[in-house]
C-alpha cells in the first residue's frame, strides 16, 4: 500500500525538523567551543584527581561505578555512571572530555531553544534565549573543565523536565507525561542531590491538577512524586549512613547561618538578574572591578529583565482574574508556564543554593534556565497591554538578551580568578602525577608548578589511592634526572610518561 500524500508531507516534515536540530546543535556547538570555551586550557580541576583515580580502577566495572562518589560521601550513580562511560571510552584525554561535555551542553540549548520555538513566537525569541543560555556565565565551569559533564545533564535533565511538564499540563494530566516526568526527576535527584526540592514541586502538581481528578489518582500520583527523595533518603541514611546533606559546600559539617543564608539569597537575587555579585573566587570579576560603562550595561540588562518580569505577571492576572486560585494553577496562560509554577521551580532551585556555605556560579544555572522560561512567555500574555506597552516590553527584551550576550562574551574573558582557574594547572599535575603513581612510588613534577602545598596534597593523594603505598613527590627542574619518571601533557591531549 502508498503511503499518503499526508503521511508523506509528515515524514518530510519530521526530517527537516530532526536535520534542523542537529544543524543547531552543530551551530551551538562550533559557537561555544571556539567562542567561548577556547579562551581556557582544557584541565582537570579542583578534587577531580580523586575521582579520575577511583574511575581508573574501576574502568572494567560498571556496577562499582553506580557508587564512584561514596568515597566523598556523596550518591550520585548517574553522574558516576556517565563519568566512568567517558572514561572508558576517551581515559585521560582531556580535549575528548572538553568535547563530550560540550556536546552534551550544545544539545541541551538546543533542545531549549526548540521548545521555546515551539511555545512562543517570534522564532527569533528563542534563537536569542537559546544564545543567551549557551554562553551564560553561569555556564562557564562546564563549558571549560573536561569534568563539566554532571553539570551538562543536570541541564538537560532539567530542561526535558520542565518541557515534560509543559506535555502534562497541555493534555490535562497524561499518565505519560506525569509518570515521564516522575523519571526525568529520579535521575536528576541522582545526578545531583541538590535537586531533591524539585520533589515538593511535583507533589503540588499532582495534588492540585487536574482539579477534578479521582482521589485514588490524586494519592497514587502524590506518593509517586516522593518516591525520588525518598529513595535518596533512605540510601544515604540506611545502607551508606552518610550525611543526609551533604553536597553541595554542605553546611553539615561547618554549621548553618541565617545571616550566610540572607547574605547568599541577595547575591543569588542579584546575579540572575545579570549583576556579578560576590568575590572574585566565585564570581570572576565582582560588579564593583567592572569599568564604568560595562557597571551601566549590567544594571540596564537587570532592570530590563526585572520590566519583563513585572509586564508577564501582570499580564497573568489579567489573562486571568476572572478565574478562582485553584482555577490558576493548572489553567493559566493555555499553559503550566506561569508565575506560579515558574515560581514554585525557582524556589525549589534557589534554596539548596543559598542554604550552603557559598555561591558557585554554576549552581545559579538552572534557575537561570528557569528565569529564560519565564522570559520567554511575555508574548503570549501581553494581548491585554496598549500598544506603548507592547513596544516597551518588546524593547526590554531586546535589551537583556543583547546586552546579556554582551556581557558573557566579557565574562569569559575575565574569569581568570575563578578560584577552578586558579587551581587547574596544580590539579593538572595531580592527575598525571596520580596516572603514574600505579607503576612507580617515586614521582618527580617541574618546579614550577609543585608548589609545598601542591606537593603535601599529591603526597596525601596518592597515599590515599594507590594501596597505601607511600608516593614521593620531589621538585626538580624541567628536565627530569635519570631514571626518575616525568609526566606532561602531550599537544594532543593525552597523558604521556617519559623515562
Amino acid at each position: 500500500m502508498k503511503p499518503t500524500r499526508n503521511a508523506q508531507v509528515t515524514w518530510v516534515r519530521n526530517i527537516r525538523a530532526v536535520v534542523g536540530f542537529v544543524l543547531l546543535v552543530a551551530a551551538y556547538f562550533v559557537v561555544v567551543r571556539f567562542a567561548y570555551a577556547s579562551a581556557f586550557n582544557a584541565a582537570f580541576g579542583m578534587d577531580d584527581p580523586r575521582l579520575f583515580v577511583i574511575l581508573d580502577s574501576i574502568k572494567n566495572d560498571p556496577i562499582a561505578a553506580l557508587t564512584a562518589s561514596l568515597p566523598f560521601n556523596r550518591l550520585r550513580p548517574v553522574s558516576d555512571l556517565a563519568y566512568w562511560a567517558a572514561f572508558a571510552t576517551v581515559g585521560f584525554n582531556f580535549n575528548a572530555w572538553l568535547n563530550l561535555g560540550l556536546v552534551v551542553w550544545s544539545v541541551t540549548c538546543a533542545v531549549f531553544t526548540t521548545f521555546i520555538a515551539k511555545i512562543s513566537k517570534p522564532w527569533i525569541l528563542s534563537i536569542g534565549l537559546g544564545l543567551l543560555l549557551l554562553s551564560s556565565r553561569f555556564a562557564i565551569y562546564q563549558v571549560t573543565n573536561v569534568t563539566g559533564l554532571m553539570e551538562n545533564i543536570a541541564s538537560l535533565e532539567l530542561v526535558v523536565f520542565v518541557i515534560l511538564l509543559w506535555g502534562y499540563f497541555r493534555t490535562g494530566g497524561s499518565n505519560r507525561y506525569f509518570w515521564g516526568s516522575l523519571v526525568v526527576l529520579l535521575c536528576l535527584v541522582f545526578t545531583h542531590e541538590r535537586f531533591q526540592g524539585l520533589t515538593l514541586v511535583l507533589l503540588a502538581i499532582a495534588l492540585f491538577h487536574p482539579v477534578g481528578q479521582p482521589w485514588r489518582q490524586r494519592a497514587v500520583r502524590a506518593i509517586a512524586s516522593l518516591v525520588p527523595a525518598i529513595l535518596l533518603t533512605g540510601a544515604k541514611l540506611a545502607v551508606w549512613t552518610m550525611p543526609l546533606f551533604v553536597g553541595t559546600g554542605s553546611t553539615s559539617e561547618l554549621g548553618f547561618s541565617w545571616e550566610a543564608t540572607r547574605d547568599h539569597l541577595i547575591a543569588a537575587g542579584l546575579n540572575l538578574v545579570g549583576i556579578n555579585w560576590g568575590p572574585a573566587y566565585l564570581v570572576g570579576q565582582p560588579f564593583e572591578a567592572h569599568p564604568q560603562w560595562f557597571q551601566v550595561m549590567v544594571v540596564v540588562q537587570a532592570v530590563a529583565l526585572v520590566l519583563v518580569g513585572v509586564v508577564v505577571t501582570i499580564g497573568f492576572w489579567r489573562t486571568n482574574r476572572e478565574k478562582r486560585w485553584s482555577e490558576l494553577f493548572p489553567q493559566s496562560v493555555n499553559s503550566f508556564l506561569t508565575p506560579i509554577l515558574l515560581g514554585l521551580l525557582l524556589v525549589a532551585l534557589i534554596i539548596p543554593v543559598v542554604i550552603t556555605i557559598r555561591i558557585e556560579q554554576r549552581w545559579l544555572l538552572t534557575p537561570f534556565i528557569v528565569v529564560l522560561f519565564f522570559v520567554s512567555q511575555f508574548p503570549r500574555v501581553t494581548d491585554h497591554f496598549r500598544a506603548t506597552t507592547k513596544v516597551v516590553t518588546n524593547a526590554a527584551v531586546v535589551l537583556f538578551v543583547g546586552t546579556g550576550l554582551i556581557a558573557n562574551t566579557l565574562y569569559f574573558q575575565e574569569m581568570k580568578e575563578l578560584f577552578f582557574f586558579q587551581h587547574q594547572r596544580a590539579a593538572t599535575v595531580n592527575t598525571m602525577v596520580a596516572n603514574s603513581a600505579a607503576e612507580n612510588n617515586t614521582v618527580s613534577v617541574s618546579e614550577d608548578c609543585a608548589t609545598s602545598s601542591t606537593t603535601q596534597y599529591l603526597d596525601d593523594l596518592l597515599f590515599a589511592n594507590n594501596d597505601g603505598k607511600r608516593v614521593t613527590v620531589t621538585c626538580v627542574g624541567l628536565t627530569p634526572p635519570p631514571g626518575t619518571t616525568f609526566v606532561r601533557l602531550a599537544d594532543d591531549g593525552f597523558l604521556e610518561i617519559s623515562q
